[in-house]
């Protein structure tokens, strides 16, 4: 009787300790899900900003110049053309365990937006400079750029884990 009971103390201290790790994972992984949530409502709510924005840039009929509307604001438009937002959108796409294809989608997408903004002459400094097309090829070109972008933006939009 004496050899049984420091035997079943081991027992049910061991069965506490898988009680126990069994808990402590099934937490980590309602945390990371939890992360994974957050994430994605970020990186979807600031896709779903972009696209918005851009549709309305493509809206905007070829006769009209561009002269005072402020789809962006000038720190806007100058952070678009910069590779940092880009890697800011990579870094949650990465967040988000999207893989490698959303990633190079979102890349795709920021490389056919900066490609429209380097056929924009009059580059929107200010909001008193208009923004002109040299040609209508560049117009059609500029409206192809940014609706590919559309399309790559919307795709990861799509693909977003909740």
């Amino acid at each position: 009787m004496q050899e049984i009971l420091p035997l079943a103390g081991i027992v049910v201290v061991l069965v506490l300790i898988a009680v126990l790790a069994f808990h402590v994972k099934k937490q980590r992984d309602n945390h990371v899900q939890l992360f994974v949530y957050m994430y994605g409502t970020i990186l979807e709510g600031r896709l779903r900003n972009l696209i918005v924005c851009l549709e309305d840039m493509l809206d905007v009929p070829d006769d009209i110049e561009m002269v005072g509307l402020s789809f962006f604001s000038p720190d806007d438009w100058h952070r678009i053309a910069d590779r940092s937002l880009c890697a800011e959108f990579v870094m949650l796409v990465g967040q988000n365990a999207l893989g490698m294809r959303a990633r190079k989608t979102l890349e795709h997408g920021f490389d056919c937006l900066s490609q429209a903004l380097e056929l924009m002459d009059g580059f929107p400094g200010d909001r008193e400079k208009p923004v002109r097309f040299g040609q209508p090829t560049d117009r059609r070109q500029w409206r192809k750029l940014l609706s590919e972008s559309v399309r790559s933006f919307e795709s990861v939009r799509r693909d977003v884990v909740f």
